[in-house]
């Protein structure tokens, strides 16, 4: 290879090629076949090879008319108008939570404080650190009671049997998918493995609740963002 030839490490060209299928879909998604079309292209030329970006060209071509097609320079402005079908209040709200748009209660900020969790025998030796953030409700964290290890057996053992999160229909009681639900969620039981054991007896000292009524450990994904 000539001293000046430079190649695009294949590590980066893998994940510019899903960024540019990803953004182009959302473009689509938002009303924006032409802007959709223009990214495939270019992803096409990066990569010719790529299993989706042909196909992808002539889906994205066949939503736009022949004029449109032969001008691709000439881009319309990007839409972008939110689908308001599946706002809700509590979705506002945790979106301004996520952004840090909130009005800070400083009263209550007076209030919280941290302290060390021994109400129990096995706790005097090593007690919990636990950190108020407010009291009603009540939402605390408690810091520092996972390690690498056990966080990397339950990502493990959780990875391959994450399937998307449904909720309960009012009405008819089936399970379903929704379009505000993004999370992908598995379940792992108790006696699978000595390190989700360990961790619900943690657990069990951490919230004085009893672990032997509970729910299997359930773990969550929510992707990128």
């Amino acid at each position: 290879m000539d001293a000046c030839e430079f190649r695009t490490p294949w590590a980066v060209q893998f994940w510019s090629t899903r960024l540019y299928r990803y953004y182009a879909y959302a473009l689509y998604q938002q009303g924006n076949p032409k802007r959709a079309l223009v990214l495939t292209k270019r992803l096409a030329q990066i990569d010719p090879t790529h299993p989706r970006a042909k196909g992808n060209v002539e889906w994205y071509e066949s939503m736009l008319s022949d004029e449109h097609k032969s001008d691709l320079h000439d881009l319309p402005p990007i839409k972008n108008v939110r689908d308001t079908r599946y706002d809700i209040e509590e979705r506002e709200v945790y979106e301004k939570l996520c952004r840090g748009k909130f009005e800070r209660d400083l009263e209550m900020e007076s209030k919280v404080y941290c302290y060390y969790k021994k109400d129990r025998d096995f706790l005097k030796l090593a007690p919990f650190k636990v950190e108020i953030l407010r009291f009603e409700p009540l939402v605390v964290i408690f810091h520092e009671v996972v390690s690498d290890y056990e966080i990397s057996i339950v990502k493990q053992l959780a990875t391959p049997r994450l399937k998307r999160a449904t909720v309960q229909n009012a009405k008819t009681g089936e399970l379903e998918h929704a379009n505000y639900r993004i999370s992908k969620s598995g379940w792992l039981k108790d006696h699978e493995h000595p390190v989700i054991h360990r961790i619900n007896e943690r657990i069990d000292l951490m919230t004085n609740l009893n672990q032997e009524t509970s729910e299997d450990l359930q773990v969550a994904n929510y992707g990128i963002g």
